[in-house]
């Protein structure tokens, strides 16, 4: 009878364990899993630019899981001690399963003002994510100027900048090259608008990286030895005839350290609280250029 009696018991606690662990696995009231505890936003903010701010939910940046995009979030946005501005959903055109809470641009807001913002989705177990950052000031430097010469059957460019950051705390840079018209019969050329990038040969002087995130350039001014950059690279003789958009931002830290980390492989720098991304600001300056 006693056996028979701590037999029934077992079983009763095995049943009970069984219903505990089951319940692990239900879908939380917002069809977020239990395992998916983190936040995720990505919001790069400039002046007189449309504010994109991207929130979805995943596990970790690093894990291989794609982010959830979420529209049910709120999301209120601060320029220095101003009101707060509720930001709208709109759906990405260019993609079908993403969208983002904007604003059209920042009214009385200047390079140096300091962003803040604060997001929860209602009736979640997630806690509410903060993030903060600044517009930094315009990058200062001089006109780029272009040199071409035409070597073993292309032409080869030399791109001279000359950086002219006088702030206390010296900057962060951006440098985008990418040629904006080309004929595509040569198949050697890629079948979309061109980024320069190591398709063109290209060479970067010390404390200029390529960061394959961005298809652009990353600068960091306390690596320089000097402040002249030269940039290098190639196009095929018949596109010489190019316009070259050349664009330069003067980006934060977190911007930086945000893309320098991601395309390295490393534990990404999130300046998220309760929550991984980033929420970083920049200026910058845009010009044509033609190679002759």
């Amino acid at each position: 009878m006693k056996g028979k009696f701590i037999h029934i018991f077992n079983v009763t606690i095995l049943v009970f364990l069984i219903l505990i662990l089951h319940s692990c696995e239900v879908d939380l009231s917002n069809t977020i899993r239990a395992t998916d505890s983190k936040i995720w936003v990505n919001a790069i903010v400039g002046v007189n630019d449309t504010v994109r701010i991207y929130i979805g939910n995943t596990s970790g940046l690093n894990s291989g899981d794609k982010a959830q995009y979420r529209n049910d979030a709120v999301v209120k946005l601060r320029v220095n001690q101003g009101l707060e501005k509720n930001l709208k959903y709109r759906i990405d055109p260019k993609s079908p399963y993403r969208g983002y809470y904007y604003t059209r641009r920042l009214e009385n807001s200047a390079e140096g003002d300091t962003l803040r913002f604060i997001s929860w989705i209602p009736d979640s177990d997630f806690d509410t994510v903060k993030g903060e950052t600044i517009i930094p000031a315009p990058p200062l430097f001089s006109d780029p100027v272009l040199k071409s010469s035409y070597e073993n059957g292309s032409i080869l460019n030399s791109l001279d900048i000359n950086l002219k950051d006088s702030s206390d705390i010296k900057g962060f840079y951006e440098i985008n090259l990418r040629s904006l018209n080309y004929s595509d019969i040569n198949s050697e050329m890629p079948t979309k608008v061109e980024d320069i990038s190591l398709l063109n040969d290209l060479k970067l002087p010390y404390g200029l990286t390529w960061n394959e995130k961005l298809n652009s350039i990353l600068i960091d001014y306390r690596d320089l030895e000097t402040d002249s950059l030269h940039i290098n690279f190639r196009v095929k003789n018949n596109y010489s005839k190019i316009n070259l958009s050349f664009i330069i931002k003067k980006v934060t830290k977190e911007y930086y350290d945000y893309f320098k980390a991601l395309d390295g492989g490393s534990v990404v720098n999130s300046n998220i609280v309760n929550g991984s991304g980033i929420f970083a600001g920049y200026s910058k300056y845009s010009k044509e250029i033609k190679i002759k």
